[in-house]
């Protein structure tokens, strides 16, 4: 089933509302994200069936573009994770995640077996 997407214009940003929310366009697609913290540097997206190709082949860019540095595509149907950092490495996982918080010593280690357990 495809999917429509509205497109927009510079003109139409000035009627959203000034919420605290970051609005912006990447050709003519309206991009609307949290204000981006030190500790708000990691987007997960998690496939399904309809937004497959949306995520992995538009909004990983368009994230990476407004300048997260990790984006986080989780694929339960494949039980893989694949990340992709702003430097354009991107690394496919299928063990285990390993995170380093930022600015802090603090990992989290997530094993895929035990996160798509149940899955099936």
């Amino acid at each position: 089933m495809a999917v429509s997407i509205p497109l927009y214009t510079v003109d139409d940003l000035d009627h959203f509302p000034d919420d605290g929310n970051r609005y912006e366009l990447l050709d003519g697609v309206l991009l609307v994200t949290p204000l981006a913290s030190q500790l708000h540097q990691v987007i997960v997206e998690i496939f399904s069936p309809s937004s497959k190709i949306y995520d992995r082949d538009f909004k990983r860019g368009a994230y990476l573009t407004l300048g997260v540095r990790k984006v986080w595509l989780v694929d339960a149907d494949e039980r893989e994770i694949q990340v992709s950092r702003a430097d354009g490495v991107v690394e496919t996982l299928r063990d285990r995640l390993r995170w380093t918080v930022p600015e802090t010593d603090r990992d989290v280690v997530i094993e895929l077996d035990e996160l798509f357990n149940g899955l099936d």
